[in-house]
């Protein structure tokens, strides 16, 4: 027997991660007001089948106790081997025609047998065609008074509003992962299998909230003498959390070589850029839940959303994720308004300085070059504070040295050059700004 079944919650105390669906259940159940009809929906893994099991378990129970099935009657036993005739399960996707639903409400005419109520159990019903769905309407709106349907879904928006109406709806979302570990850990001690602490948790990270998904997964490695971190990730075919976050650092920091490295590294273990560009999204989400680098992080991940869903029919993923790492290192960082305001003044300031250096000289020298440098560092707005061209003592040892020319003209059409070069660079429109105005200063 699988784990998935061996372990399944014998009482609704056991579910795991649903507290206010199991004690709005339990209510109905000790007062005996319950509806004639359910919808249990949500992802897989997360209790829907299990909940709509011991319901019907406590429903047929001889001896209830607290709103739990006693498992110890006839009844219970019958019931959760799958033999009670008043409990029947169906598979709505493979008795999903309206021929299969006539004969459903054919058997529904007929009284319980051993019990006082008869629980039709429809899973996956969102399966069910539209005519299906039409027959069952009218059953639904007047059912006999001694029959139960519990309908479960991964779908609920499939299910058509007037169908969704007539039942009483429980959502089970995803099973939080501190419980699922708590779950795999429990499990384990009662199997013997030597679980550690880190391989429960990544067990738990990568069952996308679905418990039967983790139980599956422990039974797949429990073959192995110690089940850690290590032993998951080879497994599973993870990236090591390490290699992920170095690569997003690189791309942060604008470094591509690095990042190039780095993804061709990860690509050379095995791993996909799909398994890479999940996680990815794992980390930069985690890192904005922990509120680090916010702004940056939340950037990066709305971009690598979007070529997500930009690639996902491509079949040259990785020539296209390498575009994509040259595209964000080669993104400005950005910047506020009075950040660009700041630069703007002392790349104006610099200006001043250099202008007053060349006037007072009798050689241009290299003042091109320090002007350049000036404007290369207006990329960087935030990295760095803007710095001096040239010290005083340097520039002014360079024009010593230098041979006479009419320096004033010849630094202003050096500059002027080196203006309109900058100006023709597919920079972005901030730093376009910036350089817009040192021009029109230059022009003053």
């Amino acid at each position: 027997m699988s784990l998935y079944n061996k372990y399944r919650p014998n009482t609704f105390g056991e579910v795991v991660s649903h507290d206010v669906n199991m004690t709005a259940i339990k209510d109905q159940l000790i007062s005996n007001r319950f509806s004639h009809s359910y919808i249990m929906a949500g992802q897989r893994g997360t209790g829907k089948t299990t909940t709509s099991k011991l319901f019907s378990r406590y429903i047929v129970c001889e001896s209830p106790e607290q709103g739990e099935p006693c498992n110890e009657c006839d009844s219970c036993k019958a019931a959760k081997s799958g033999a009670h005739p008043d409990v029947i399960e169906i598979d709505g996707a493979s008795n999903n025609s309206v021929a299969d639903v006539r004969n459903l409400l054919d058997e529904i005419k007929y009284p319980p047998i051993r019990a006082s109520r008869k629980i039709y159990i429809i899973d996956e019903v969102h399966m069910l065609s539209v005519s299906a769905f039409n027959a069952l309407l009218t059953t639904l709106e007047e059912p006999p008074a001694y029959v139960i349907f519990i309908f479960a879904t991964t779908e609920l928006h499939k299910i058509p509003a007037t169908i969704r109406s007539r039942c009483q709806i429980f959502t089970f979302s995803q099973i939080e992962a501190d419980d699922i570990a708590n779950r795999l850990r429990y499990v384990a001690q009662c199997e013997n299998i030597n679980l550690e602490e880190s391989g429960a948790r990544l067990i738990a990270q990568n069952s996308e909230g679905s418990m039967r998904d983790a139980l599956s997964i422990l039974e797949q490695l429990s073959h192995n003498q110690l089940v850690d971190e290590k032993v998951v990730v080879n497994a599973l075919g993870l990236i090591d959390e390490s290699h992920t976050l170095s690569l997003v650092e690189f791309m942060f920091e604008h470094d591509v070589k690095s990042t190039m490295e780095m993804y061709q590294g990860i690509i050379k273990l095995g791993k996909t850029t799909n398994q890479l560009i999940e996680s990815m999204i794992h980390h930069l989400t985690s890192s904005i839940l922990k509120g680090e680098r916010v702004k940056d992080c939340s950037q990066m991940l709305k971009s690598l959303i979007g070529f997500k869903r930009e690639v996902s029919k491509e079949k040259n993923i990785q020539l296209l994720f390498n575009l994509f790492i040259v595209e964000q290192c080669s993104e400005i960082t950005h910047v506020d308004d009075a950040e660009i305001a700041n630069t703007v003044s002392l790349l104006s300031k610099k200006v001043i300085e250099i202008e007053k250096f060349v006037k007072t000289s009798s050689a241009a020298g290299k003042r091109s070059d320090a002007v350049k440098e000036s404007i290369t560092q207006a990329e960087y707005p935030k990295k760095q504070e803007i710095q001096k061209a040239n010290s005083e003592h340097q520039i002014t040892e360079e024009v010593k040295s230098s041979k006479g020319n009419d320096v004033n003209t010849e630094a202003k059409n050096e500059y002027s050059g080196i203006s309109k070069d900058a100006s023709k660079q597919d920079y972005s429109p901030k730093i376009q700004s910036i350089l817009s105005k040192l021009e029109r200063f230059q022009k003053a």
